[in-house]
């Protein structure tokens, strides 16, 4: 790499942009190049960051995950209609 540079302040335009928020970014050694933790309004908004930054050419291998809070798994399991007691779930 001739110029290497760091491109935290494209990742951040790229989350800003979508009406998101970038937390932090870690480069890493293995199968990621990085590691982003961001915020964004919702999954259409998440897909369109990771469409802009992996379109950039500068990160590869660019993957999306949710992080769903414990609040947000619960209102999914009692959307599913499963009961959660103390590590244990129980479908109604």
């Amino acid at each position: 790499m001739k110029h290497p540079v760091d491109r935290t302040a494209a990742v951040r335009a790229a989350f800003e942009s979508f009406g998101g928020k970038l937390e932090v970014l870690y480069y890493t050694f293995g199968p990621d190049d990085f590691i982003v933790i961001g915020e964004v309004p919702d999954q259409v908004h998440a897909a369109a960051v990771g469409i802009a930054v992996a379109s950039t050419g500068r990160y590869r291998d660019l993957r999306t995950l949710p992080l769903p809070t414990a609040a947000e798994v619960v209102q999914a399991l009692q959307a599913a209609g499963i009961e959660s007691r103390q590590g244990e779930a129980k479908v109604r």
